[in-house]
């Protein structure tokens, strides 16, 4: 790709342009705004930067974080993909700096990257480079991108895409190196956290390489390119199998695909005519023109191809592999904005790269007027939907609610740009001048940022949670702790307490997923259903719940079922549990659930109690009593040893057979010996995990080793080895070339 004299201009304005964005129109908005922001900044705040923290600190120090001790009792780590474990820039910005400083980095780096991958490729598309800044401007500061300030991994996977597209026709034309690139490129983007992005564009791609056939600006036919960019495509499924592997493992066992919205999907209707002005609304002029000339089509296509799946068709999708798991259309949404993007350099290029005649100028002024009257209609339109409906999902995500002063901006652009083409009639304009309109309608769209949205909240409302206060101020906790607001905001993990509960939903193991339900409990808002917490009091001795904290008014429901008050503030009441089970104890009665829904009722129910009875579904070696009045009751090991949060054991003597019962989540992967023989272990009271012991002295252990994690790395491994052994081959060919000419 041949340099232009005006790409380093045209890279100065982006610079400009996101330090403008960085420096001045996000960062003081990035605060702490409490309750009513949480639900624009739960994902943030709760999930991604705790377990970002988490998960980089756990690899840094040379241990796979493969298992989550602090939510459900525990659940994989890895396995939930979003932790993006793997993920390079995650594993460095995160393991290294605080996790605000450590944001800021990871946003400005992908955003940054984001800029040059658009750059590249509308280069090596032969955009000039005013029509090039045009392009990437709508990219970066299109309203999608603007709102995933608080997703990091949606940020971090938008920025590899104009690479997949940049490298895509090189790969079709046979380019050796360009495969081993869009490989490397294609098993990154799959550890971001979020693989429905590559998934998305496989076909994206195959689109895209038909399209450009059959308008003839590409030479190989799709039979032939789209075997070498799907032979690409496919090492990068294999190269990110490590974190592919055990996510497919836990979609299966999370049901999630029965978790798609009955009926239409509602998000597509709620954006109404929001949905044309997902990028520079002062520009749209430039998206329209770019439908028609012939650069333009591959883009027109996409672009119609994300509208008819993001509307109606993506449940459709669910019939093809690995697709079946995708829940909602979002990810069409942010691929439809980066077929826009290209669409306006391509009008944009129609214009700036030409002398201009007088037609083009009549048709180019009348698609900036045509601009400029929904530039006014979005400011008139968005303010009275505001008034009218201030909570309104479209004024929030995508109609602008701007200043006077966005407003007066966007019309200073168009304007400009007007009087630009007017002088391009007659002779050439500078290519500084377009950028500077084009910049004027950037500041625009910063200057209505966010959208009607609050932006992501930054700093939880303390350092410490409430359980950790409290462990703080009276004594360590030994067991789990009870609090839905530490929840809310992450403490459980950054705090390291465990929590019988957790934030994770979107991969979260059906037994447990439907124990969620039986509390009531929303994550989101902190929210549960306090009567059947104090209902289900078996369920919180056997999840070693030792800390309760809740709302002062429902205090005297857990203190009827067993809890102490050993504390209170304004507004909450701390409660501690004396008949907690601790962390592994051993039954001698056994009550059988003849189906799974039976024992979730049992477990849930008023009347279990796991100091005389275990809940099995399952048929044991040898016959044992049904609980009674007479059980003997439950006993504690001697000792317990936990080497790590995937290794432990305990020493138990029985008087006679019995049930050892650890209290921690029963889940593929776990490996028990007794006594250093391996042996079989079932599922207990729903989620926990048992074995069956003879009488006498036992040592019991478990240990995390999951078949899916195995079967991953070394198919990673693979996948690795293949891509570079067809790059050393390149260099073999390469260098051996002139002893065969």
């Amino acid at each position: 790709m041949r340099r232009r004299p005006d790409d380093l201009l045209a890279a100065l304005f982006i610079a400009l342009l996101l330090a403008a964005y960085f420096l001045y129109f996000i960062h003081t908005e990035l605060v702490d705004l409490g309750r009513p922001s949480i639900w624009s900044g739960f994902d943030l705040e709760s999930y991604f930067l705790p377990r970002f923290w988490f998960g980089a600190r756990s690899m840094l120090h040379g241990s796979v974080p493969l298992w989550n001790p602090f939510e459900y009792g525990g659940i994989p780590f890895l396995a939930t993909g979003q932790p993006s474990v793997f993920y390079p820039p995650t594993m460095l910005i995160f393991g290294l700096l605080p996790r605000e400083a450590a944001h800021w980095t990871f946003l400005i780096l992908h955003y940054a990257f984001a800029a040059w991958t658009m750059f590249y490729f509308l280069r090596r598309a032969g955009f000039g480079a005013p029509s090039v800044l045009l392009g990437v401007a709508a990219w970066l500061f299109s309203v999608p991108l603007l709102q995933s300030n608080y997703h990091p991994p949606r940020v971090a996977h938008l920025s590899w895409t104009p690479l997949v597209f940049a490298l895509v026709e090189r790969v079709g034309a046979g380019n050796r190196r360009a495969f081993v690139t869009l490989a490397l490129v294609v098993a990154i983007q799959l550890l971001c956290g979020y693989p429905e992005f590559a998934m998305d564009e496989s076909l994206l791609v195959a689109i895209y390489a038909t399209t450009c056939w059959l308008i003839g600006t590409w030479k190989a036919p799709p039979w032939t390119s789209l075997v070498r960019i799907g032979a690409a495509f496919l090492l990068g499924v294999l190269a990110a199998a490590v974190q592919l592997v055990p996510l497919g493992e836990l979609a299966r066992l999370s049901s999630r695909e029965t978790l798609v919205q009955p009926g239409p999907f509602a998000f597509p209707r709620e954006i109404g005519l929001g949905a044309v002005l997902l990028t520079l609304p002062a520009a749209l002029g430039f998206t329209v023109l770019g439908a028609f000339p012939k650069r333009g089509r591959p883009a027109l296509v996409g672009f119609l191809f994300c509208v008819v799946v993001y509307e109606y068709g993506w449940k459709l999708l669910r019939i093809l592999p690995g697709f079946s798991f995708v829940r909602f259309p979002l990810v069409w949404l942010y691929l439809r904005t980066f077929y826009m993007a290209w669409l306006t350099a391509a009008g944009a290029e129609e214009i700036f790269a030409a002398a201009g005649s007088a037609r083009r100028t009549r048709v180019f002024t009348f698609a900036l007027v045509g601009s400029a009257v929904v530039l006014v209609a979005t400011h008139a339109l968005g303010l009275q939907w505001a008034a009218r409906s201030p909570n309104d999902l479209a004024t929030r995500i995508s109609l602008s609610v701007p200043n006077g002063a966005a407003a007066a901006l966007g019309i200073a652009g168009v304007t400009a740009f007007a009087a630009l083409a007017v002088v391009a009639l007659r002779r050439a304009v500078h290519p500084a001048a377009w950028m500077g309109a084009v910049a004027l309608v950037v500041l625009a769209q910063l200057a209505a940022f966010p959208f009607g949205a609050k932006t992501a909240p930054f700093h939880p409302p303390a350092p410490k949670g409430l359980a950790a206060a409290y462990q703080a101020e009276h004594r360590p906790l030994d067991g789990r702790a009870l609090a839905a607001d530490d929840i809310l905001y992450g403490y459980e993990v950054t705090d390291r307490i465990p929590s019988p509960l957790g934030v994770e939903q979107s991969f979260l193991p059906t037994r447990q997923r439907k124990i969620v339900d039986k509390l009531g409990f929303i994550s989101m808002f902190g929210r549960l259903d306090w009567t059947a917490v104090a209902r289900a009091k078996g369920y919180l001795d056997a999840m070693d719940v030792e800390l309760a904290v809740v709302p002062s008014v429902v205090a005297n429901g857990l203190v009827a079922s067993g809890f102490v008050e050993a504390a209170r503030s304004e507004t909450d009441a701390y409660l501690t549990n004396p008949n907690r089970m601790g962390h592994a104890w051993v039954n001698y009665a056994v009550r059988t659930a003849r189906t799974r829904d039976q024992a979730l009722g049992y477990f849930m129910g008023d009347r279990f109690d796991p100091h005389r009875e275990v809940v099995l579904e399952a048929p044991t070696r040898r016959a044992y009593p049904e609980p009674g009045p007479s059980t003997a009751k439950a006993t504690a090991p001697i000792t317990e040893h936990r080497v790590s949060d995937t290794k432990a054991s305990w020493d138990v003597e029985l008087a006679q057979p019995g049930i050892f019962v650890a209290s921690e989540s029963a889940y593929p992967g776990w490996e028990a010996t007794v006594d250093g023989q391996s042996a079989k272990w079932f599922t207990a009271d729903y989620v926990l995990r048992g074995v069956e012991l003879d009488a006498g002295r036992h040592v019991v252990s478990f240990e995390y080793h999951p078949l899916s994690f195995r079967i991953g790395a070394w198919s990673s491994f693979l996948g690795f080895a293949l891509i570079a052994a067809v790059g050393l081959r390149r260099v073999a060919s390469k260098d051996t070339a002139p002893a065969s000419s």
